[in-house]
């Protein structure tokens, strides 16, 4: 995602800052991966473990359920246009920049594994990923709501989650005190009964339930939604590994295209992961109208000269420059 070494980016809004990266981004990490970093004994998760502390000892955003969002941060994140990959100001709490990686990275919570800025398999790819990430959290939600009831959160404080918007993972309300990164001595207590001045403890308690779970645990925890969404995934992983080809294709739509001296770079599904096509091939795109392949492959060779592989038609699939056709009436 960097640009290339002493080239002059023709679209700089493609690139991202190689000490900022994709790690613009503050996760929501779920008690039981708090717990993860804080039990992690390797040297190369001090680093993230120390962060972890100070993000704890600062309350805000802190509670039973894990670390969760900032309200201004989200507000700046939402409306900093252009601005992820390449604003420091969105640098996640994590990252090292010593190391230029991520100081958290054996606990990294759904989102950060499974977002890719570029695809082998575009848009297919894509749905997966993005399904998969649906399906861990879900996950997480259900895991860090099963440990508060397991380790004996009081009603009260699951009360205090609930109204704070906690417990559904909002960001609460953009107040003087979210502002100033400070939070009030009583809510945060309220919040945290009987566990306030224990937290380190309650999250590395957290991890250790988790930990026994098996799969299907999880499942049963997470309950008919996170069931869904597990089906839809492996559904969407079926179709990551079929390398076939439609019987019917028509031309897609192009979000974005770049002109370059031997082809066009189009945009579909990303504008972070175009592809470069040759003239010739963008030249037979338009051959393809819903008509068999075989009918649609000879056209192309009569009028344009050219044969275009099963591999390459896969590939323009793949990024959405081809759709497949239902034949179903």
């Amino acid at each position: 995602m960097c640009a290339p070494s002493g080239t002059t980016p023709t679209a700089p809004d493609r690139y991202f800052r190689p000490d900022v990266k994709c790690c613009s981004y503050l996760p929501t990490l779920p008690n039981f991966l708090v717990g993860g970093v804080l039990r992690d004994d390797e040297p190369a998760a001090r680093a993230g473990a120390r962060s972890v502390r100070e993000r704890i000892g600062r309350r805000v955003g802190v509670s039973p359920l894990g670390l969760g969002p900032l309200p201004d941060y989200a507000v700046l994140y939402e409306r900093a246009a252009g601005a992820f990959g390449r604003s420091k100001a969105l640098l996640c709490p994590h990252f090292e920049p010593e190391l230029n990686q991520c100081g958290i990275w054996r606990h990294r919570n759904a989102v950060c594994a499974t977002y890719f800025c570029k695809l082998v398999r575009g848009s297919v790819a894509f749905r997966f990923w993005r399904s998969l990430q649906r399906t861990l959290e879900l996950a997480e939600v259900g895991l860090a709501k099963w440990c508060v009831l397991e380790l004996g959160v009081e009603s009260r404080s699951l009360d205090a989650l609930i109204q704070a918007g906690a417990w559904n993972g909002t960001p609460g309300s953009l107040s003087s005190e979210a502002l100033d990164h400070t939070v009030s001595p009583r809510e945060y207590a309220l919040g945290w009964a009987p566990w306030e001045g224990r937290e380190f403890e309650f999250y590395a308690r957290c991890a250790e339930l988790v930990d026994r779970l098996s799969w299907i645990d999880v499942l049963a925890v997470g309950g008919q939604d996170l069931r869904a969404a597990w089906l839809i995934t492996q559904d969407r992983y079926r179709q990551l590994r079929d390398p076939g080809v439609p019987d019917r294709l028509a031309a897609g739509t192009v979000a974005g295209a770049e002109f370059l001296p031997d082809g066009v770079r189009l945009s579909t599904y990303s504008a972070l992961d175009p592809l470069d096509v040759p003239h010739e091939v963008v030249a037979a795109l338009r051959y393809f109208d819903g008509r068999e392949i075989p009918q649609v492959m000879s056209e192309i060779k009569s009028r344009l000269g050219i044969e275009l592989e099963a591999s390459l038609l896969r590939k323009l699939v793949d990024f959405d420059l081809l759709k497949p056709i239902d034949t179903i009436a």
